[in-house]
């Protein structure tokens, strides 16, 4: 399953996550812990994240740059 785009719904808790392939086709529907997504995204290759324009999408979008920097 390649993954090249992620799109994450945010909530408080969890975060609804859909990957596409470079064709744009659903490859990925699950839901994760905020825990659980970091590790998810530190495992992959460098991929295209998009989420909503919300107060918490900074904050995530900073623990995932950082994740991604310390895994390599």
């Amino acid at each position: 399953m390649e993954i090249s785009t992620l799109g994450i719904d945010l909530s408080k808790t969890t975060f609804h996550v859909i990957g596409l392939n470079a064709l744009g086709e659903i490859v990925l529907r699950r839901k994760f812990s905020r825990k659980q997504l970091l590790v998810f995204t530190a495992n992959r290759q460098r991929i295209l994240i998009g989420s909503e324009a919300r107060g918490g999408a900074h904050h995530l979008a900073r623990a995932l740059r950082d994740k991604a920097m310390m895994s390599g």
